[in-house]
């Protein structure tokens, strides 16, 4: 890729907020809270599998349990798909 054409459109995408009254800024920053907030939600998704584990292996039996290598693979190829710096999330860009 020609890095002349992309600083290019990053002029032009900066006048166009200029217009607005915004400016052009990118900031990757995570927070304490956002941190703790992401690590709690895991923490409670993860809580409540283990605690439910129990009640889906009496009513499914043996089919519950080999059902997890299916939703482990769906889950994966879904962050995989949607995660940032994918080939898929990268189509949507010009």
């Amino acid at each position: 890729m020609s890095t002349s054409m992309d600083s290019s459109v990053d002029q032009v995408s900066a006048a166009d907020l200029g217009t607005f009254g915004y400016h052009q800024q990118l900031s990757r920053r995570v927070g304490t809270y956002a941190s703790f907030a992401a690590g709690f939600s895991f923490v409670s998704i993860l809580t409540t599998v283990f605690q439910l584990f129990g009640l889906g292996y009496s009513f499914g039996g043996t089919a519950f349990f080999w059902t997890w290598p299916a939703v482990l693979a769906g889950s994966r190829s879904c962050c995989r798909r949607c995660g940032a710096g994918s080939s898929w999330s990268g189509r949507t860009r010009r």
